[in-house]
């Protein structure tokens, strides 16, 4: 039960000066599915497919420590449980501000390096799989619901913020909580307008 914010939740993404929106989804928000997958005998074990890993992991860590310049919020990695029996193709929900920023990053030197690499094996190792899917939610349209869960999604994402040279992490109110700061929103709770 270790991280798990009992109650239900909803995790909100501050903007760059620290301040959480007066609704929910206030911000616009981009979330990338990046996949990769080794179709090879071997599976996991399949020539190249560390390679592929190993790449995704340095993209990651440049991004955490580059997330104000690219505006990056955070990811959540999957292993595929129900496509194929080696379940062995790897999904990563990456979370970005805005479509230019996450532009800003496939245009960058490592995303570069890592593409010319891909083009480089593409005809050699015909058993690898790799695929993205971006999505653009703009503002109020977008939510996250949570009960009961450790942050995952959107939720395990942090944010730096022009107030602080620490990381922001999102606050959670719930209804099982002692959060006192009511930061987050109930999302079967009708909004209450002041008169």
């Amino acid at each position: 039960m270790k991280d798990v914010v009992f109650g239900k939740f909803s995790a909100q993404i501050p903007d760059r000066q620290g301040h959480f929106p007066d609704k929910a989804a206030g911000h616009e928000v981009v979330l990338i599915l990046l996949s990769a997958r080794s179709n090879h005998p071997l599976g996991i074990f399949g020539p190249g497919y560390q390679q592929v890993g190993d790449y995704m992991t340095k993209m990651q860590n440049h991004l955490s420590k580059n997330a104000d310049k690219f505006g990056y919020l955070g990811h959540t990695t999957w292993i595929e449980a129900n496509g194929r029996t080696t379940a062995n193709a790897v999904m990563t929900a990456t979370y970005f501000r805005t479509v230019e920023e996450l532009h800003k990053f496939a245009h960058s030197p490592l995303h570069k390096k890592v593409w010319r690499w891909w083009n480089s094996i593409a005809k050699t190792h015909p058993h690898l799989s790799i695929n993205h899917e971006m999505y653009h939610a703009p503002e109020d349209c977008w939510e996250t619901i949570y009960a009961n869960c450790h942050p995952v999604g959107m939720a395990a994402t942090e944010t730096k913020v022009m107030v602080t040279d620490d990381p922001v992490e999102p606050e959670y109110r719930t209804d099982g909580s002692e959060n006192s700061k009511e930061i987050g929103f109930d999302p079967y709770e009708a909004p209450v307008t002041p008169a």
